[in-house]
């Protein structure tokens, strides 16, 4: 120790390199049991994709203002493109939080599952939620939490609560324009084999 120092010195070089350990320990923690994308791993959004999305949205908007019914159907890879690409400006126009990359959100088993990142103290952490769409009794779609694997770590509420927000926001797109005046389905809901889709009325 440095003459006339009192530990100061020695605090000052000893706490940092203690705390980039910590982080370095928290991003191999999280890395070694991170969740595996649902899609694949080298998934990457597609413009063609949030563009066949967007198209699919305004087909089922248009099908229920002309013809008194309307039924819509999306893959997984066109969802995620969308979420991945146009997820931040939606969720900014609706005064949500999407704090998330690496977007991707598998359709399979009656399951959504979401997978993104997201930085908390500086450390990039990979998350999956299992989400179960269904149809609730006034005919409206809800989101029901399944499941979450954060690589371990405890997932802050907001993160929650941003993801069940964000997909039922998404997914209710087609039946924007009526207003709440709609009635879905319960039997043609549908989210098997990289699919989602379902029927319903405006009221």
């Amino acid at each position: 120790m440095f003459e006339g120092c009192g530990g100061c010195c020695l605090a000052l070089i000893v706490i940092p390199l203690l705390c980039c350990g910590l982080v370095a320990g928290a991003v191999a923690y999280t890395t070694i049991n991170a969740p595996d994308p649902p899609i694949r791993d080298n998934f990457k959004a597609s413009q063609a994709d949030a563009q066949a999305f967007d198209a699919e949205v305004a087909r089922a908007a248009t099908m229920a203002a002309t013809e008194g019914w309307f039924w819509t159907a999306f893959t997984q890879e066109q969802f995620s493109s969308w979420l991945s690409l146009k997820g931040q400006d939606f969720a900014d126009s609706q005064d949500r939080r999407f704090p998330f990359e690496d977007v991707q959100v598998g359709f399979n088993g009656g399951l959504m599952r979401f997978y993104g990142k997201f930085t908390q103290s500086g450390v990039k952490i990979p998350l999956l939620v299992e989400l179960r769409p269904r149809v609730d009794s006034s005919g409206k779609l809800a989101m029901d939490i399944e499941n979450a694997n954060v690589g371990g770590l405890d997932l802050p509420d907001f993160v929650l609560g941003a993801v069940a927000d964000q997909l039922k926001a998404a997914v209710n797109r087609p039946f924007e324009n009526l207003n709440g005046r709609y009635f879905l389905n319960a039997a043609t809901l549908t989210v098997d084999n990289g699919r989602f889709e379902i029927q319903g009325q405006p009221t």
